[in-house]
């Protein structure tokens, strides 16, 4: 088998990208039925199937489905969830170009986003661990960086928990860094190169950072947290897939499924980037038939919207 990136697919991606036929929130599937979908009425129309696919595979001819791999899109749209389980799926397979060809095109989507508006951060009080470096081991932080079914403060009119398994995905090939206070000049461990290990348990989203060796990280970080006076941890995220609800007149988001970006020991709690949150209440609203009076009221008091 010999697969390949399929240069049609990745132009047209690029081009749809560019016009902004891009799903950043919902979870991604492709079933018979959407690749039925894309062949047409007459059930041949290859030249449409194939903008779809980021790969071919060469072994099998061109007006067979299995000619074409690893889809992205339906309905007229590059799906970002769509992208990431490509990468998955290619960084499991060895297949190198394919899961560049997906980092480029996701690069492209959030390029276009509205910085930082993408990206979210959320903070909790947990157990935090350090041990200092002893017998030529390098000093330690762990715990948890999200706990599971745990209900936030309020967000600004609504709260938040987060399903277990949100992070399953993300974990199969996502490139962490563990930050202190999520300050990318200071690096304690990413995972890529082994000193950031990452875990979903019963209990939320568990790490262990092996740190470096400094007498910064030594003073500023390991330091602070032995003594107590550090003991809240966070994660930035984009969201892939989540769910709103009104609970008993309370308006709860559950975060089914998140693209994790670092873990961080901080300093004080945030809860920024709630207009994230703000904007995929705002597409739920638009795309239910009925008006969901409890969104609307939140978004017009939250983002001024006229509704």
């Amino acid at each position: 088998m010999t697969i390949s990136v399929n240069s049609v697919g990745k132009t047209h991606a690029k081009s749809l990208i560019a016009s902004g036929d891009v799903d950043t929130s919902t979870a991604w599937d492709f079933t018979a039925a959407d690749g039925n979908a894309l062949l047409g009425a007459s059930g041949d129309d290859w030249a449409n199937y194939a903008k779809m696919f980021l790969a071919v595979d060469s072994s099998v001819a061109d007006t067979v489905k299995e000619h074409y791999k690893y889809p992205f899109g339906k309905n007229g749209k590059v799906y970002r969830s769509g992208l990431i389980a490509i990468r998955q799926r290619a960084g499991q397979q060895n297949e190198t170009d394919i899961y560049d060809a997906a980092g480029a095109l996701i690069d492209l989507i959030d390029a276009k986003r509205s910085a930082p508006a993408g990206r979210e951060v959320r903070t909790i009080c947990a157990e935090l661990r350090a041990m200092p470096a002893a017998d030529g081991k390098p000093a330690k932080i762990c715990g948890h960086a999200a706990n599971f079914n745990s209900m936030s403060q309020d967000l600004g009119g609504f709260t938040e928990r987060i399903a277990p398994g949100a992070f399953a995905k993300t974990l199969l090939n996502a490139d962490v860094r563990a930050l202190w206070n999520h300050d990318a000049n200071i690096v304690l461990g990413r995972n890529k190169s082994g000193t950031l290990s990452l875990q979903e348990d019963s209990q939320g989203l568990y790490f262990e950072v092996n740190c470096p060796d400094t007498q910064l990280v030594r003073d500023m970080v390991v330091s602070p947290i032995m003594r107590g006076d550090v003991s809240q941890c966070s994660f930035g995220f984009y969201t892939i897939a989540d769910s709103w609800e009104n609970i008993g007149g309370q308006v709860v988001r559950t975060l089914l499924e998140v693209e994790l970006l670092d873990v961080s020991p901080v300093t004080y709690a945030a809860y920024n980037s709630t207009d994230v949150a703000m904007r995929s209440m705002q597409a739920v609203s638009e795309q239910t038939k009925e008006h969901c009076g409890w969104a609307n009221e939140i978004l017009r008091r939250r983002l001024d919207l006229s509704v």
